[in-house]
């Protein structure tokens, strides 16, 4: 995937934590970028990335749904993809990482459509669980 003709993206982000004791002991520090443009986090050259989309909560019934969220939007998680030469490196969980800070420093709700999010990511990390969404009824099983 070339990205000739992709303006740089607008916001690097700090992953400030490690996704996983794993990546706690990597060396290799993991650029993550913000690209707003293509709805996606992912690394400098964009071979390693989490796509999302970003919708209103009220499309969703889910009874984390109280008075007053009406407003807020969720950010579904679609897929998150590593290149097989970078995987077991703690990439995806880096990625991971910097979705779930974005989420909530913009107060977004997280619905996880990718199977290594639901599956992996947060059962590991189950400190952002507060910000998923709850009994939903998309095929993410939750």
């Amino acid at each position: 995937m070339s990205l000739e003709g992709i303006p740089p993206p607008a916001d690097k982000l700090e992953v400030k934590a490690s996704a996983t004791k794993q990546e706690e002991s990597s060396k290799k520090e993991v650029e993550v970028f913000l690209d707003e443009q293509r709805q996606r986090f992912r690394t400098p050259d964009g071979k390693a990335y989490l796509q999302y989309v970003i919708e209103p909560v009220n499309r969703y019934r889910t009874s984390k749904q109280i008075k007053g969220e009406d407003g807020k939007q969720v950010m579904l998680m679609q897929h998150t993809f590593v290149p097989a030469v970078f995987r077991g490196q703690g990439m995806a969980g880096r990625l991971c990482l910097a979705a779930f800070q974005h989420c909530k420093e913009k107060g977004l709700l997280v619905l996880p459509i990718c199977s290594y999010i639901s599956d992996t990511f947060l059962p590991r990390n189950p400190e952002w669980e507060d910000l998923v969404l709850k009994d939903s009824s998309t095929k993410s099983g939750l």
